[in-house]
């Protein structure tokens, strides 16, 4: 199971951690597939303060403050060229304070599966952060990291030679 095809996983883990955190509902307005490439990875519609706001999403697992920047500016220029009146937000399996600090300070809307978020609009703001790294987060299994993964590593490094 590679990464994408968890992305559901994580997707739906997120929206129930943030209703059950902040009892906010969000309804999947599509979830694109490869013929939407290049694409976000999800279109979310939020109920915030009885107005619909709208985000394009990228399922990410991030471990450097750097990634963020990247991602919103990926979801940005998507934003800008193609989705007018949408925002960026970031779902992932866990946000650390650190990453959740690194949001916030770039305006990066995130959820994650344990219940922290951070969702701002023009009328409407929360900002929930500091809760426990899930028990059952989805781990990431890379192919480079088992067997057939290090041979092609090697046979790739030995054919540079």
């Amino acid at each position: 199971m590679g990464p994408r095809s968890q992305e559901p996983a994580v997707l739906q883990r997120a929206l129930a951690a943030v209703k059950r955190t902040a009892d906010l509902t969000a309804t999947i307005l599509l979830w694109p597939t490869k013929q939407h490439a290049p694409f976000a990875d999800a279109m979310l519609e939020f109920q915030l303060d009885g107005r619909k706001e709208r985000f394009l999403a990228e399922i990410k697992t991030i471990d450097r403050r750097i990634a963020v920047a990247q991602v919103k500016e990926q979801l940005q220029a998507l934003i800008d060229e193609q989705f007018p009146g949408y925002r960026p937000l970031l779902i992932t399996a866990f946000a650390t304070t650190n990453l959740a600090e690194e949001c916030r300070n770039l305006g990066l809307a995130f959820i994650d599966t344990a219940g922290n978020l951070f969702l701002r609009t023009d009328n409407y703001i929360a900002d929930i952060r500091g809760k426990a790294r899930p028990d059952h987060m989805v781990k990431i299994a890379y192919r480079a990291n088992k067997p057939a993964g290090m041979k092609s590593l090697l046979l790739s490094c030995v054919n540079l030679n």
